[in-house]
């Protein structure tokens, strides 16, 4: 199952937006206002408050030699099931 969002193909749309002076290198460092807006939540409901993503220059913070989370120990381990039914002949 693939991530609904690839890292990779989103620092690549940020970085052509940067080579094509849609935006600068230094506006992905702003939170947008209405990312803001979005994290004002009522703290009678949610004490803690916003608890969702932070904000990243995903340009100068994402580094792809490193793995971005460590496989959890809990999931199934993938491993190719070869049905009996199923045979490489054409029909």
């Amino acid at each position: 199952m693939q991530k609904a969002f690839d890292v990779g193909s989103i620092s690549k749309t940020l970085h052509h937006g940067v080579k094509q002076g849609y935006w600068s290198l230094e506006d992905l460092d702003v939170m947008p206002d209405s990312w803001k807006l979005n994290t004002l939540v009522d703290t009678d409901v949610f004490p803690k408050g916003y608890i969702g993503i932070k904000h990243q220059n995903l340009l100068k913070d994402y580094h792809p030699e490193k793995p971005l989370a460590e496989p959890d120990p809990r999931d199934f381990p993938v491993t190719p099931v070869k049905s009996k039914d199923i045979t490489d002949e054409p029909f």
